[in-house]
């Protein structure tokens, strides 16, 4: 049954977040015609988003078309953003795209620098794309749980790898060799132009702790890039970036029935005999609820508001024992004017500019915070949102963000004295590829990871939690949590440190309504 309950205190879902996956988890379930309340720590809804994201990846059509977001305000101003390997003399090789002729733009560039590499580079691309395949299904779907797999599950492994068998010997090898593997071996092993390959490096490893070299680092970049490639725009910048997105799926639940309520800090769970009942806010107030949906880290949700007395002390040990996501900075540049950038074409001022001149620079940027240092020589994901979306910007001016992997979380000096520091060697980095940069600068804007994640918990990332084999599908976030059979009956995870992590596309959430749905024995219809 489904619709408001009775009580003024009561709703069938509670949901724990006001960040993207709580806001798709509150619209998509408020649209079966259950009563929804959103409850939202901060004084506004968007959660890291508008801090930390420029672009969304991955961002699913059917999402848009079931909660109508262009009808909401959501506007798409590019799709299949591609990436460019900088290069200080202006000889940039422009990666990703669609179609014939971004390929061919790319063959060509690659050519400049290495004829070797050009020949080498569809065979690449192939093998990359074989490997993100692989994982496709699982990524999209539910999170596979090999010690409770059932019928379904069985039945969705074999076909996965009897489709890889059908592609050979060869490539089913390939793809168990692989995965397990490092990207600066597989980049080393097919490439030798240093920019092409600093470019995938950072790809790769951009939302990692760890750098090109660590152990199952291809396993971390082939689960992004199919997170990715599941929205069938890849990439796409919308108007407004994240805020945007984030307004959209507001309007949306609320248009839906949602209750949203911000400044409504959740501070416990109701519990009673292993079941959710409801939560309490900080000021006391109870709000009862058939299900609680925690669009928040597992981790605060598991061992702060569920509470340490209700869980096995295994479980416990585990959640206190994951593993962050790598702690990400973000500096936004005012500019006076575009700066210049040798032969750099407007088409690629729209792309994501990958500052990373080879492998070995990458990954001694990603050594730097094992001591909780600043790297020397930052490496950067620059992105110009400004070229397509002015929002309100004066004439003339431009918005250029860095997004800085391999931060620490707690850098030695503290944030207070490196904060200036780090944006000084991101300008001083940007500047060899734009000389003029240091003197168009009007403002900068400076977000460390401790601004981003006061509480340290591993938020500056967007996957919450490390893309590492045992936390990923039925270990995401922990063994125990990663299958059917819950600790606490009706409390579901939606957030990015859960299946199949995290994004500017709510898979998390939609996964969690599946699993809303599937326990209330699918009861309730969309509204149209």
């Amino acid at each position: 049954m489904t619709g408001v309950i009775n009580d003024t205190n009561s709703v069938e879902v509670a949901v724990i977040g006001g960040g993207i996956n709580g806001l798709v988890a509150a619209a998509l379930l408020a649209r079966t015609g259950r009563s929804v309340v959103l409850l939202e720590a901060a004084t506004q809804t968007g959660g890291m988003a508008p801090t930390a994201a420029q672009l969304a990846c991955g961002l699913p059509t059917s999402l848009i078309r079931r909660l109508k977001l262009k009808k909401h305000g959501l506007s798409l101003l590019g799709s299949h953003v591609g990436r460019v390997a900088l290069d200080p003399d202006g000889r940039h090789i422009p990666l990703g795209g669609k179609g014939r002729a971004a390929r061919r733009a790319t063959l060509e560039a690659i050519f400049h620098w290495s004829s070797r590499d050009a020949e080498a580079w569809d065979g690449v691309t192939a093998s990359l794309d074989r490997l993100s395949s692989a994982l496709m299904p699982w990524v999209v779907g539910d999170a596979p749980h090999l010690h409770d797999l059932d019928r379904r599950q069985r039945v969705a492994w074999a076909l996965q790898l009897f489709r890889l068998r059908r592609q050979g010997r060869a490539a089913l090898q390939e793809v168990l060799q692989l995965l397990p593997s490092n990207v600066a071996d597989f980049l080393d092993d097919r490439l030798e132009t240093d920019i092409l390959k600093g470019a995938l490096a950072l790809e790769a490893t951009r939302s990692s702790r760890h750098g090109p070299r660590a152990p199952g680092s291809m396993l971390h970049w082939q689960w992004e890039r199919a997170l990715e490639q599941a929205g069938s725009a890849g990439t796409v910048q919308v108007a407004g970036g994240a805020k945007g997105l984030i307004a959209a799926l507001r309007d949306a639940a609320m248009a839906a029935g949602a209750d949203i309520r911000c400044s409504a800090p959740v501070t416990q769970l109701l519990i009673e005999d292993q079941t959710v009942l409801g939560v309490v806010l900080e000021h006391g107030e109870e709000i009862r609820a058939r299900c609680v949906v925690s669009a928040i880290d597992p981790r605060s949700t598991y061992l702060d508001l569920v509470g340490a007395r209700h869980l096995d002390a295994g479980l416990v040990n585990n959640l206190r024992h994951q593993r962050p996501g790598g702690a990400l900075g973000r500096i936004t540049l005012t500019l006076g004017r575009r700066p210049t950038i040798a032969r750099l074409t407007d088409e690629m001022w729209a792309r994501r500019l990958m500052l990373a001149p080879s492998v070995p620079e990458v990954e001694r940027a990603s050594n730097a915070a094992k001591y909780d240092d600043l790297p020397d020589h930052p490496v950067a994901e620059i992105t110009v949102p400004s070229v397509l979306d002015r929002n309100g910007l004066a004439d003339g001016r431009e918005l250029l963000t860095a997004l800085v992997p391999f931060l620490p979380q707690h850098p030695r000096q503290g944030w207070s004295k490196a904060r200036d520091l780090l944006a000084a060697r991101v300008v001083k980095q940007l500047s060899a590829y734009a000389p003029d940069l240091p003197d168009l600068i009007e403002e900068i804007s400076i977000l460390t990871p401790e601004d981003m994640d006061p509480a340290g918990v591993g938020l500056s990332s967007w996957h919450h939690l490390d893309l590492a084999a045992d936390q990923l599908m039925g270990f995401r976030p922990v063994a125990e949590l990663g299958g059917h059979d819950r600790p606490i009956k009706g409390l579901i995870l939606a957030g990015a440190g859960s299946h199949p992590g995290g994004g500017l596309n709510g898979r998390a959430a939609m996964r969690a309504v599946r699993d809303v749905l599937a326990g209330a024995g699918g009861s309730g219809h969309e509204r149209s």
